[in-house]
């Protein structure tokens, strides 16, 4: 059975943007110990390339990262995930430096049309957080709560550990907040990204390997458990670390808490 254990490949993404590199790197990452990766910030490979370079390498693709373009191409994106045998894509965000109501509802309306285009393809979209989803908008009101409102019942929340903190939230509460927030009987936690956080001496967040910072580990794996979650995926976005160190820690992190 495929590890439920992923690693994102943005974390490494200087070294995936030629066909050459992206191989070393699959390479390295499943000597590591990963057996799965989610897609992001590759360079331009097609994906029959991509597809051939994880099977050499014994790595399935449990998830994309793409935009809302290309997901409203229904057909190229079902033909696309179809080659790489991958039932999941999503969004990095929407928001960045800050936005109001009015465009946060133009986003999700946008959304929701690609989510059903694609529905009976049977590729699902998903939505995944940094912190401005928490952030009050002009009615007091907070994209967060708009998102698990409004988006379609076929759309997935890919929460990330770090950013929920970093937001002010805890994580625990959080994926157990988006849980409830299943309708139509599909799971919205499906692949969750796991990355830990700590402070610096002047109050800083610092992102960092998972189980070397503060987060509760116990009540997300806890948590994830309870919600059905499939993929657990290793991401780290900047650190101190090499990027290949950083995810063999977070994997030998999650292994010695029962993950396999």
């Amino acid at each position: 059975m495929t590890s439920q254990i992923a690693a994102q490949l943005y974390t490494v993404r200087e070294h995936t943007q030629t066909l050459d590199d992206l191989a070393r790197t699959c390479q390295r990452i499943r000597a590591i110990g990963y057996e799965a990766v989610e897609t992001a910030t590759l360079g331009p490979h097609d994906a029959e390339s991509l597809a051939k370079i994880l099977r050499e390498h014994g790595l399935t693709c449990v998830c994309t990262h793409a935009d809302v373009a290309a997901m409203k191409e229904t057909a190229r994106c079902a033909d696309y995930h179809a080659a790489l045998d991958c039932a999941f894509t999503a969004i990095g965000g929407f928001g960045f430096g800050g936005c109001e109501l009015e465009a946060w509802q133009g986003f999700i309306d946008e959304y929701n049309s690609a989510a059903a285009g694609l529905q009976e393809t049977g590729i699902r979209i998903g939505y995944h957080n940094h912190y401005q989803e928490w952030l009050r908008l002009d009615d007091g009101s907070r994209p967060i709560d708009l998102l698990l409102k409004d988006l379609h019942p076929a759309v997935w929340i890919e929460l990330d550990t770090y950013w929920v903190a970093h937001a002010g939230g805890e994580p625990t509460t959080w994926l157990r907040r988006v849980q409830d927030s299943e309708t139509d009987g599909l799971s919205r936690l499906p692949c969750v990204h796991f990355k830990d956080m700590q402070m610096d001496g002047e109050g800083n967040r610092i992102m960092c390997e998972v189980g070397t910072g503060n987060l509760d580990w116990p009540g997300i794996i806890g948590a994830c458990r309870d919600a059905g979650t499939r993929w657990h995926i290793v991401e780290r976005d900047h650190g101190t670390l090499d990027p290949f160190e950083s995810l063999k820690i977070s994997l030998e992190q999650l292994k010695k808490m029962g993950l396999e």
